[in-house]
């Protein structure tokens, strides 16, 4: 039996990218500790009706969604953390990019796409403690993702 190719988070990176199209330049945001890629869903549309067979409930597939993203960290306030309000604050969707080592670290995982930047925090501010940060970004259109 091999030994598992699972690496840990160490090194991933999330970047809001700039420029007005692809190729987007892409910056990784500074002192992350957590980036949740919440990955795809898809709705269920139920199409049972009174003649379904044997009983069953029939289902087909609707829309896709993309759902969110959500990373956090140290707040530093440099400018890959600022550009967080400026792109709330455009009200557009900006591409992003998240990059995880993969297979024991020997290759890399990358997936880009748009997304509307819907929520920033910034804080608690409190005695002994770092001061964090957080932000969502609500995915639109597929996302496109590789390992290499």
């Amino acid at each position: 039996m091999s030994a598992s190719q699972a690496t840990q988070g160490y090194e991933s990176t999330f970047s809001i990218g700039t420029g007005v199209s692809s190729p987007y330049t892409y910056t990784p945001m500074a002192e992350l500790k957590t980036i949740d890629f919440g990955g795809i869903k898809v709705a269920i549309i139920d199409v049972s009706n009174l003649s379904s067979p044997g009983g069953f409930r029939e289902k087909i597939t609707g829309f896709k969604d993309g759902n969110t993203i959500t990373v956090s960290g140290n707040f530093i306030g440099d400018a890959t953390q600022l550009a967080i309000l400026t792109a709330i604050m455009n009200g557009v969707a900006v591409p992003w990019k998240i990059t995880a080592p993969v297979q024991n670290g020997t290759k890399t995982y990358t997936v880009t796409g748009m997304g509307i930047v819907t929520d920033r925090k910034i804080g608690p501010m409190e005695i002994d403690k770092a001061i964090e940060f957080s932000c969502t970004v609500d995915l639109t259109g597929p996302p496109v993702e590789s390992v290499a």
